[in-house]
């Protein structure tokens, strides 16, 4: 099963937010409910793009052994992608 974790400063502190997801919505649940933590309010329509990162390499990041995909929403600003978080493997 995938596991995400929240773009954070250095590998080490982004790591110590890792959660195990199933599917886009429960992906689309962790980044609402963190948003709200964060910002006080609740948003539930915003946009997810995944993809390989670094989309020029296989990559396979060796330190962590994931097959690493970036995560990226507007629920920030809409229309504005930004960088969220990292897939450990694509989600099916």
């Amino acid at each position: 099963m995938p596991l995400f974790r929240f773009h954070r400063g250095g590998l080490d502190e982004s790591l110590k937010t890792v959660v195990v997801v199933k599917n886009m919505h429960d992906l689309m649940k962790i980044i609402s409910c963190y948003h709200e933590k964060i910002t006080g309010k609740e948003k539930y329509d915003f946009g997810i793009m995944i993809g390989p990162y670094p989309a020029e390499s296989k990559n396979f990041d060796e330190r962590i052994g994931w097959y690493t995909q970036m995560v990226t929403s507007d629920i920030i600003e809409h229309g504005t992608f930004v960088p969220v978080g990292f897939l450990s493997e694509p989600l099916e």
